[in-house]
């Protein structure tokens, strides 16, 4: 039989039938599957079968073709548009161009030697030193009769507290004050030898990007971005500039999670994070590399111009249009407006579709007969409609995607003993293996991602902003270094590197030392505070192999379990 022949479809199998999605349901079903409306090819796994279409009349009235119905089915309510014209056979495909765009980093990446120089790239000292200063105007203009004294802060200690937070998401405590304690089972030497507890505390608090005299709270049309503003712009410039995009992007939106009080809070209750900031990102598919975000703003606070669909893929992709790359999106942003329009900018796309958007095609669709791997093509000014069942039909709209050759997907039968070979349309196909790269970003984000809680609702964007830095430049870490590093190491040793020699501790280091000795009180001359952190009294009384305070009453049971541990947490340097 060939492909212009028309042919009878098969009949529908006998048996009890599953309910039709919502947008078929309106069609009036026959068991005789010739009263398939004309206009698109059917393929029945490994059969092509082909419908002709006769759409035009010389008298200008449509008449029902031989071996058709004559009653038409009723039309689906969200239909009030003109009918296309639609090719029909499946051989004629049209010209597809060649993408004239290759993954290229940045030359600048030639001169990186260490880990922290890739870092740097995306948060150079430029945006550290800015921080620097405002940190330290912060301080001064919090300070006060009630407030302690800040000592000012240097790009140095920045480093070593972006490094020690990088550190703490590797080895997590429920607390944050644990990581100085005083009992051996909770402290962490590492960290308490950097930077002392209530410095830390005190950088945490005063961390600042930009002056609060600029911010007017009372002003309706004020950045809502402000308080973060150099770091957004800063990294939205770099990872553009840091790697030029192949062929393929994906567009997706992640949520950050946020439980505050914030005008731009949304709620997703079907995502994993439901309720926090939302924001748009273009990835690559094949590493977690963000090539362009947008924070959303929501309904209220967003321009009308920026409010359309469409216009957010167009903004994220701005820069990246032209050379006949392919973007995949999700059903959210599919419609046929986008799909021309990138089509017109000589940009493909592929993009799952909610039914009822495909207005041209909506009188065409199929009426029974349709099974598992069953699948039929329209295509209209360019634009290539699939409809394909799994296990229940899904629609496809597909820009500079083949339509052969059909590959095969692996899919459980139905009896759930045995994986089959499903016939899957090639742009499916492509959406399926392309599509989840703003979800490799996620899942790389919920690894390391520092989650520090703070009442400034900015600071959680901010932590988001420095991870994506460590992504991104892992990502082109793995393009130079191909296989020679993973991300925990990466990670790791990024946070070192930050940290480098760099130590504020003046009163001595925590380490921890096997126990030689037995242990004794004595009497000194001044008054020491007791270390055990549940007592803290004042006690002349302490142990000078310990060179610490303690009471007689926390003296014995405390170096009994210490003893019975096989090791003592002692502080070197002077006296306290």
């Amino acid at each position: 039989m060939s492909f212009m022949e028309e042919s009878r479809v098969q009949p529908r199998r006998s048996g009890r039938q599953k309910a039709l999605p919502a947008y078929l349901q309106d069609y009036d079903l026959e068991d005789d599957a010739d009263q398939h409306e004309a206009c698109g090819q059917v393929n029945k796994g490994d059969t092509v079968v082909v419908i002709d279409d006769d759409t035009s009349d010389a008298e200008g009235e449509e008449e029902p073709a031989e071996g058709i119905a004559s009653e038409e089915p009723r039309a689906p309510p969200v239909v009030a548009a003109p009918e296309p014209e639609l090719v029909v056979p499946i051989d004629e495909e049209l010209p597809i161009q060649d993408c004239t765009a290759d993954l290229q980093i940045n030359p600048a990446f030639a001169q990186c030697h260490s880990l922290s120089d890739f870092f740097e790239f995306f948060i150079p000292n430029d945006i550290l030193q800015l921080i620097v200063e405002q940190t330290n105007l912060y301080a001064q203009q919090q300070a006060g009769p009630t407030k302690p004294r800040f000592e000012p802060t240097c790009i140095a200690e920045i480093k070593a507290f972006i490094g020690l937070n990088f550190i703490m998401e590797l080895k997590w405590q429920p607390r944050l004050r644990d990581y100085w304690s005083t009992d051996p089972t909770r402290v962490d030497p590492f960290i308490a030898n950097v930077i002392p507890r209530n410095r830390f505390f005190k950088l945490l608090y005063y961390f600042h990007l930009s002056d609060n005299a600029g911010w007017y709270f009372d002003d309706p049309d004020r950045d809502r971005f402000y308080k973060f503003r150099p770091l957004y712009d800063l990294m939205l410039d770099r990872c553009r500039a840091g790697l030029t995009p192949g062929r393929d992007l994906a567009v997706d939106e992640l949520m950050i999670g946020f439980h505050g009080r914030q005008a731009m809070r949304q709620w997703m209750p079907k995502k994993p994070t439901p309720r926090g900031f939302k924001v748009w990102v273009c990835a690559l598919p094949s590493l977690p590399y963000t090539v362009s975000f947008e924070l959303y703003k929501g309904t209220r606070l967003t321009p009308e111009a920026e409010k359309p669909v469409d216009t957010i893929v167009l903004r994220l992709t701005e820069g990246l249009q032209g050379q006949w790359r392919r973007v995949i999106f999700d059903q959210y942003f599919t419609m046929t407006s986008l799909a021309t329009q990138l089509l017109e900018r000589q940009t493909y796309s592929i993009g799952a579709m909610v039914a009822g958007r495909a207005h041209d095609v909506m009188p065409h669709l199929p009426h029974g007969g349709f099974h598992r791997g069953d699948s039929i093509q329209y295509r209209t000014d360019g634009l290539t409609y699939t409809l394909w069942k799994d296990k229940k039909p899904r629609m496809w709209l597909s820009t500079g995607t083949p339509v052969l050759p059909r590959p095969t997907v692996k899919r459980w039968a139905e009896d759930g003993h045995a994986r089959i070979d499903v016939p899957c349309p090639q742009p499916i196909r492509d959406y399926q293996l392309l599509m989840g790269g703003v979800d490799h970003v996620c899942q790389m984000r919920g690894y390391y991602e520092p989650s520090r809680r703070s009442r400034k609702w900015y600071m959680r964007l901010v932590w988001y902003l420095l991870y994506m830095a460590v992504l991104n430049a892992w990502s082109v870490y793995r393009i130079t270094h191909p296989g020679q590093m993973v991300l925990l190491d990466f990670y790791r040793e990024l946070a070192l590197e930050l940290i480098g020699d760099y130590c504020s501790v003046k009163r001595g280091v925590y380490i921890m030392t096997p126990v030689e000795h037995m242990h004794r009180i004595e009497s000194g001359e001044r008054m020491r505070h007791c270390v055990n952190p549940d007592c803290r009294k004042r006690t002349r009384a302490y142990c000078p192999e310990c060179n610490r305070g303690m009471c007689r009453a926390c003296m014995i049971p405390a170096h009994q379990s210490l003893l019975l541990r096989g090791q003592i947490l002692c502080r070197t340097g002077p006296p306290e």
